[in-house]
């Protein structure tokens, strides 16, 4: 259990860590990022000014548009990767009264139309970017805080802060469970 418990602390922190990155990053950088998982979505993820997107560009995938969008893909990526407020989420949370995007402490969803194509569907969700570093952080300092305020609660009720060992009575400094040396004002008389 506690190889587990060390293991998942050091994925969190490092997790923590990249997600750090990522946001102070954001500031001063534009990261765009995109890949075709199927042959009629384009998924691209962004994160600028301390907000994160995540876009699902999808088209027809079978008639008339179906063929052109096969065609035109390079062109409409490219477009995508130089429009500065093709994938922003900061335009997005500017314009979070639009119509089809709806926001809430940062986190938003929404459904257009791309701003190229009208038969072009574009799927944004947005999030600050600060969230993720959160939770990457929360159970890591959790742990950290832990141990000083158990040992603290035990000191103040008379045990051994180490083994939770009852040292009332305990004249000689030394935790006789463990072995843990024993402040003057941590045993009980």
């Amino acid at each position: 259990m506690r190889v587990i418990r060390k293991t998942l602390v050091i994925l969190l922190s490092a997790a923590t860590l990249a997600a750090l990155a990522v946001y102070v990053t954001s500031f001063y950088r534009r990261i765009y990022y995109d890949h075709v998982p199927k042959k009629h979505i384009l998924l691209v993820v962004e994160a600028r000014s301390g907000y994160g997107a995540v876009v699902a560009i999808s088209w027809p995938a079978s008639g008339h548009y179906s063929g052109r969008a096969k065609t035109q893909l390079p062109m409409f990526k490219e477009q995508m990767r130089d429009d500065p407020n093709a994938t922003d989420p900061s335009y997005f949370r500017r314009h979070s009264n639009a119509p089809g995007l709806s926001s809430f402490l940062g986190f938003g969803y929404g459904k257009s139309a791309a701003p190229y194509y009208s038969w072009i569907t574009r799927q944004v969700f947005m999030f600050p970017l600060w969230f993720p570093v959160v939770v990457f952080a929360a159970y890591p300092l959790l742990l950290l805080w832990r141990r000083p305020i158990r040992g603290w609660r035990r000191r103040r009720r008379g045990l051994c802060a180490e083994c939770a060992y009852d040292l009332t009575g305990n004249l000689s400094g030394v935790c006789p469970e463990c072995g843990t040396a024993i402040s003057k004002g941590a045993s009980a008389d």
